[in-house]
């Protein structure tokens, strides 16, 4: 029997299913080097309530992260509508957003380091700052946290750990290193991954600048390819190997004074966890040891009968943003997607609202 021709993809196309194919910890340091900056791609933002999307668009109407961005689109969940921001967006793959800010990673490209530059976008204005990595915008929109970096070195993406104070106009030296920030619901707080040595831990300090104290103790192999999050503005969210996790670990929850629970017990490696309305947290898995095209799956967890439970919520990608209710998701054919938490299986399709607002 004749073989049939196969259907050519698109480069997105091509690159979104790369990123589901990733299962090992190797597998997101390519993606990694592939990108110039960080182990975890975040082009797709969800504002903390659940209501704004925003995320990088071509043109020609395709989602689009990296080099050939044009604009970004920003979706109004509530209201149905959709905007275009005309700022620059090339090479934009991670983001942030409140619906009136946006904060983008974008690659560094027309120079010769591999140091990525941050871009903030508010109403007509925008700023770049260069050589910076990893931002965390609050909530509010009021400050921007980001990791100074002179170059990349492809193990860890560590450095000198600033504030942009966006309505106070000055930019803020927290006088110590990190990677991985992330600012507390109520933007009083920074979480971020501190190295020393070999070692790795978890720590929270002011956003104003001060001492830094430790909440957990994070295996460095773990520490390097894992964004950790705020849960709320008492705990925090990471991923730690035990003496019965194996390779792939487990998800905790910590306290700042050290009261730790085990979210996940499970043979599934976790990534990119979002904490959500009452009181879930939506992660992707993929298989733990497995290689190949095994699937990336989102999960949540939420605590019932007095223990933390998993369910699948029946979505395959690894691209993704989720927050309140929403999940807000890029399918293998590029089409960008949302569901609520509480009906996972009532898919709504945002592209073609999408590209009305393109072709307007």
């Amino acid at each position: 029997m004749p073989r049939l021709p196969r259907k050519k993809l698109s480069r997105i196309q091509r690159m979104i299913r790369a990123v589901f194919r990733m299962t090992t910890y190797g597998s997101p340091l390519a993606v990694a080097a592939m990108i110039g900056c960080v182990p975890e791609m975040r082009p797709i933002s969800i504002s903390e309530d659940g209501r704004y999307v925003a995320l990088p668009y071509s043109q020609r109407g395709q989602f689009q992260p990296g080099d050939d961005a044009d604009v970004f689109i920003v979706l109004d969940l509530k209201s149905g509508d959709a905007r275009v921001v005309k700022h620059p967006t090339k090479g934009a793959f991670w983001l942030s957003n409140t619906g009136d800010v946006i904060v983008a990673l974008k690659e560094n490209t027309g120079t010769n380091d591999n140091s990525p530059s941050m871009m903030i976008a508010r109403g007509d204005s925008d700023v770049t700052v260069n050589h910076a990595a990893c931002p965390a915008l609050s909530s509010d929109g009021k400050r921007v946290a980001y990791v100074k970096l002179d170059s990349v070195d492809g193990e860890s993406f560590d450095g000198p750990m600033f504030i942009e104070d966006l309505a106070a106009g000055k930019t803020i030296d927290l006088k110590t290193r990190g990677t991985f920030p992330d600012i507390s619901p109520d933007g009083k707080q920074l979480l971020f991954a501190s190295r020393n040595g070999d070692d790795w831990s978890l720590k929270a300090m002011p956003v104003t600048g001060g001492q830094a104290k430790q909440v957990a103790t994070l295996d460095p192999e773990t520490a390097k390819l894992f964004v950790p999050a705020w849960f709320d503005n008492e705990s925090v969210i990471y991923r730690a190997k035990t003496d019965t996790s194996g390779a792939d670990g487990e998800l905790f929850l910590t306290t700042l004074d050290g009261k730790t629970t085990a979210l996940t017990d499970n043979h599934l490696r976790e990534h990119l966890p979002s904490p959500a309305s009452k009181g879930r947290i939506v992660y992707a898995t993929t298989p733990a040891g497995k290689t190949g095209e095994s699937p990336v799956t989102l999960h949540v967890a939420e605590m019932k009968n007095g223990k933390w439970q998993s369910r699948s919520l029946g979505i395959e990608t690894m691209l993704y943003a989720a927050a309140g209710d929403q999940v807000v998701f890029v399918q293998q054919d590029g089409k960008v997607a949302r569901i609520s938490i509480d009906e996972p299986t009532k898919v709504i399709d945002l592209t073609e609202t999408i590209k009305k607002k393109l072709a307007d």
